[in-house]
């Protein structure tokens, strides 16, 4: 890194030596975010690190005497004088100007952060990474400058601004982004806000992307645009489900009526399509959350102001980083997809796969989700699909607040399903004692009784064992 140049001058660079060494709250902000390599000159980067031993150790900037001792030991011998004089330079210069040198500090910061970054990348690239960890290198060099200037809110400095904030109810609903089924946004307390990510648990075919599409439909209702990416079905099956959704007719129609179906699908959607969709299709396992940030910010540099991103379905994105184990790698996926609402400033909602148990549960819980179980501590809101084989024939289904954070848990949400037009419709919205109940169905339905597990709680403390089954005892 010291070999590269950057375009701020020596000059410049004497300046910025000067307002880390000399000003506290410089010196203490600077500290994690620059690095001592960043500074072309020599004597520039020891006086700097001179300084940050001294932040290190005294949480105070030190004297011109105190960072002449710890830099000498950095340079050699016959620079000692030079070290000195720069010192002495370093302690002349006009910080008048501390006002406006935040926004140069940043530039600063960022531009070496960027080369750092490229310089990384080469090196990856010919240990063989995948692009996406290059990508990533990127991305969060990029980020460095703001991590620079958002130093935190004081508790106690800032209690007139947040009562001002808890008091502005149009601030407050304009941060949820209502899913447009009313039961599941009151157990939600409105929404999904900006930069959270929600995810839909569920057993596979039971209407995980059915629950999707219904979100983002309501989000483009209410003049949302939304990005919806499908790692599973091709665009033009994810494209009928929303036309399904809004015209309530089966595409087949389109065959068997076409000039009925093409009139009714074209008026619904000059009434409804208030806001913008743009479904992007990929390969299962062939795109990684920074494929779906580069599509995200392409659309926004063509104007687009996204206010949603879907993601259909997390297991099947691609780690950037291998963990290791999969449970670590989907719960790394999911902190990207967080991530990337956080920087984009919209909501993320996904969905996760249950293990095959929970397919005919009558209640799923995140004890259900498996290997994915990490998934579920990373997102905000975890809301379960469950259903018998009975309701699914009867087009039964609710959803259930798995866990959500900062919202009631253990709601849950009844509806009506009818999967041949992909339509969710809210029923009734129910407290704790309803999924209670279908907990008592689940045992019942697995030979279970309260008495039976009350026994074998007993045993288990007791460390007794059942005894083997007689039918099960072979005679060697």
């Amino acid at each position: 890194m010291r070999d590269q140049r950057f375009p701020f001058s020596d000059r410049f660079q004497r300046h910025l030596v000067a307002v880390f060494a000399r000003v506290p709250q410089y010196a203490v902000r600077s500290r994690p975010v620059v690095k001592v390599e960043w500074f072309e000159n020599e004597l520039h980067r020891a006086i700097v690190a001179a300084s940050y031993a001294h932040v290190d150790t005294y949480k105070s900037t030190p004297s011109s005497a105190t960072i002449l001792e710890g830099a000498r030991a950095l340079v050699d011998k016959d620079q000692h004088e030079d070290l000195a004089a720069e010192i002495r330079r370093v302690f002349k210069e006009d910080l008048s100007d501390l006002d406006s040198v935040d926004q140069r500090i940043v530039e600063f910061v960022r531009e070496a952060a960027l080369v750092e970054a490229v310089l990384k990348a080469v090196k990856k690239i010919d240990a063989g990474a995948r692009p996406g960890e290059v990508q990533k290198l990127v991305e969060e060099a990029e980020l460095v400058g703001n991590q620079f200037l958002d130093v935190g809110e004081d508790w106690s400095a800032s209690v007139e601004e947040r009562l001002v904030r808890y008091a502005d109810r149009d601030a407050h609903e304009a941060s949820l982004l209502a899913t447009g089924m009313p039961h599941l946004d009151e157990m939600l307390l409105g929404g999904l806000r900006a930069g959270e990510l929600g995810v839909v648990i569920a057993a596979a075919k039971t209407g995980k992307s059915s629950l999707l599409v219904n979100i983002g439909y309501g989000a483009v209702r209410q003049g949302v645009s939304v990005l919806h990416v499908s790692l599973e079905l091709d665009r033009t099956l994810v494209l009928g489900k929303y036309d399904d959704r809004v015209t309530g007719m089966q595409r087949s129609r389109a065959l068997l009526t076409p000039n009925r179906y093409k009139n009714r699908l074209r008026s619904r959607l000059r009434e409804n399509a208030k806001g913008t969709l743009i479904v992007r299709d990929y390969g299962t396992r062939t795109a990684s959350v920074p494929h779906i940030r580069s599509v995200a910010l392409a659309l926004i540099a063509r104007g687009v102001k996204l206010g949603l991103i879907i993601v259909d379905y997390l297991n099947i994105v691609i780690p950037t980083t291998r963990r290791g184990e999969p449970r670590f790698e989907q719960a790394g996926i999911a902190e990207e997809l967080r991530a990337l609402g956080k920087q984009l400033n919209v909501p993320v909602w996904s969905a996760a796969q249950t293990n095959r148990n929970a397919l005919n549960r009558a209640l799923v819980t995140l004890a259900d989700i498996g290997e994915s179980y990490e998934i579920t501590q990373v997102a905000d809101v975890n809301i379960a699909l469950c259903c018998t084989p009975d309701e699914r024939a009867e087009g039964v289904l609710r959803i259930f607040g798995a866990g959500c954070r900062e919202r009631p848990t253990g709601m849950t949400v009844e509806c009506r399903f009818a999967p041949q037009i992909s339509t969710i419709t809210t029923v009734a919205l129910h407290g704790v004692a309803y999924a209670t109940k279908h907990i008592e169905r689940d045992k019942a339905a697995s030979g279970s009784s309260p008495a039976k597990d009350r026994v074998e709680r007993a045993r288990s403390r007791l460390g007794l064992q059942k005894k083997p089954s007689k039918k099960l005892t072979t005679r060697l």
